[in-house]
């Protein structure tokens, strides 16, 4: 599926040139929130291979400094198989799904999550979407917060991922108010 680009000019379309780089960014982050007691993904996940699939796809957005990934997520219209079980609020029939949404540890606390959400919710709507969903992992606060903020709600039920003994929260935006 093929994305229109994002009106912010800092976020750009990943290439398959940045696939090292994203990969590298995940390892920061999955060692950082593993310093941090926050196990949400393991050390396999995601998988490169993943990745590139999606870049092929035009589904993966990021931002730089310099040289190097400061952020990225992924952007679709593929809900997750558990999703079924949850009792969302709002439908439509473009539905987008924001995955995978990371920034390196050296770039946090700096503004660029809320930017790369800000930027998903922009892509979701130029791309005729009626709404968009995510699942964040409970045991990760600034995450679920950072969501809560940018006007995401949460919706009835949770999904466990990665054999994980707490839940990842499910929430949703309308963008048809």
């Amino acid at each position: 599926m093929e994305i229109n680009r994002s009106n912010d000019p800092d976020i750009v379309l990943g290439q398959l040139e940045d696939l090292q780089k994203i990969m590298y960014l995940f390892d920061a982050v999955k060692v950082d929130l593993h310093n941090k007691g926050i196990n949400q993904w393991p050390y396999h996940y995601p998988s490169s291979i993943w990745f590139e699939m999606a870049i092929q796809n035009q589904e993966v957005f990021l931002t730089k400094e310099g040289d190097r990934i400061s952020g990225v997520f992924a952007l679709n219209l593929d809900q997750d198989e558990d999703y079924e079980a949850i009792k969302w609020q709002f439908d439509g029939e473009r539905i987008f799904v924001l995955h995978r949404l990371a920034v390196h540890p050296d770039f946090q606390e700096k503004g660029i999550g809320k930017k790369l959400v800000e930027a998903s919710i922009d892509l979701a709507k130029l791309n005729g979407g009626s709404s968009m969903r995510l699942d964040v992992f409970s045991a990760n606060p600034i995450a679920v917060n950072l969501y809560r903020k940018v006007g995401f709600q949460q919706a009835e039920g949770h999904c466990f991922f990665h054999e994980n003994k707490d839940p990842f929260y499910c929430f949703e935006i309308d963008f048809e108010k």
